[in-house]
């Protein structure tokens, strides 16, 4: 049975078009960036996306070697929603 959680689809650009978010699954996060690539700030905002959607108990995240994951901002925002990471 198991649950999802939403994805996040990032757009490359500086303004967001209502349009974009025509026909995504309900629940989806979307945001922008200069290049289209994930930062440390959207990686925040994931977190909380996370923390919103994923089921009750403990949750094990992987990161790879991205730089956006490497911040130590990152566990700062994890320990405050409950999440191990």
């Amino acid at each position: 049975l198991g649950c999802a959680i939403p994805a996040m689809v990032i757009f490359k650009g500086k303004r967001l078009k209502p349009e974009l978010n025509d026909n995504l699954p309900a629940g989806t996060l979307v945001a922008k960036s200069a290049k289209g690539y994930m930062t440390n700030e959207l990686f925040k905002d994931f977190l909380n996306h996370l923390a919103k959607y994923k089921s009750p108990g403990r949750c094990l995240l992987i990161f790879d070697g991205a730089a956006c994951h490497l911040d130590l901002s990152i566990v700062d925002v994890g320990d405050s929603l409950d999440l191990d990471l």
